[in-house]
């Protein structure tokens, strides 16, 4: 899970010794870029792994289900369990089970930022205007009380929980609206320190990453359905790509695609949403929010990587997938 560390390069920038020193571009932005021919080689074998792990994944996960179903003396019939989760449990046991060498990190690294934000922008662009307007009028309101619940339960839950004000107001807005890009947003903006932020997110994540492999099957069970399913998981798992890895595996388990659908514009409509939460929780944040952080005051809170910045880097094409 992110630790301090990763939470002071997401909010800081590198202190600048020499003005006229060029400056080489970070390691997480170059990774970023669409890469040319040498960039490409050293990339190779972090795409290669990624891909091997992901088809060990997909080729497990119809093994494990072809068993299951023949324990059940069933034949012929599809695969209960989807890859999508088994390739994720494989790639967090090969990562904690070893260390992995240096020269898989930057295809790791392109494939967990480029590629994804690549396929979450596939989604968006595969669903027609009628569709976006369809599915996401029927979840407005669905999605105002998710998101208004969350605001204003998870501060009040976090203050009698004991926790610093800024901490609960990060949990409610990465809960609340789209997990780790929210909280990086609003971090900065009501001077959250390190520690605080990488709690928040490691919760998030944690949180979602459950989700993402139970609330499927869970989700088929209680809910009657396809467009209560999509709500569901649109509305109870945290981050964009979380929601899609559960929306998808949904959809190639049940084979339920409006369920797929609705699921990603709800998620997409609670994205919007950043626009007028950050501001708002900011506000609050700094103005009603007079209890200290109640982690060592030497920490000191990211003074640079303003939440204007981050909203301008994400917010604009979420919305443009929405149009």
């Amino acid at each position: 899970l992110p630790g301090p560390t990763l939470s002071r390069h997401l909010c800081t920038n590198p202190p600048k010794d020499d003005k006229h020193e060029k400056q080489l571009p970070s390691p997480s932005n170059a990774s970023n870029k669409i890469p040319d021919g040498g960039m490409a080689i050293k990339l190779l074998p972090g795409i290669a792994m990624a891909g091997c792990v992901a088809g060990a994944g997909f080729v497990g996960a119809e093994l494990l289900g072809q068993g299951l179903l023949a324990s059940q003396g069933i034949s012929g019939a599809a695969s209960p369990i989807s890859g999508i989760p088994i390739s994720i449990l494989f790639g967090i046991g090969i990562n904690n089970a070893m260390t992995l060498p240096e020269s898989v990190r930057p295809g790791l690294k392109w494939c967990t930022t480029t590629v994804l934000r690549a396929g979450i922008v596939c989604v968006g662009a595969k669903l027609s205007c009628f569709d976006m307007a369809q599915l996401g009028l029927i979840g407005v309101p669905l999605v105002g009380a998710s998101i208004g619940g969350g605001l204003l339960f998870i501060p009040w839950f976090a203050s009698k929980m004991g926790l610093p004000p800024r901490m609960g107001n990060l949990m409610a807005a990465g809960t609340s609206i789209c997990g780790v890009t929210a909280i990086t947003a609003l971090a900065p903006a009501i001077k959250a320190t390190p520690r605080e932020t990488s709690v928040a997110v490691a919760n998030v994540v944690a949180f979602g990453t459950l989700g993402m492999l139970v609330y499927p099957y869970a989700a088929h069970e209680l809910l009657s359905n396809s467009q209560q399913i999509g709500m569901f998981l649109g509305t109870a798992i945290h981050d964009t790509s979380q929601v899609l890895g559960a929306a998808a595996t949904y959809k190639e388990v049940f084979g339920d695609e409006l369920a797929f659908q609705t699921a990603a514009v709800t998620k997409l409509s609670r994205n919007l949403a950043l626009a007028a939460v950050i501001p708002g929780l900011t506000w609050y944040s700094l103005t009603h929010a007079a209890s200290p952080s109640s982690f060592p005051s030497s920490e000191k809170s990211p003074a640079t990587m303003s939440g204007l910045a981050t909203f301008q880097k994400y917010v604009p094409g979420l919305s443009l997938i929405h149009i």
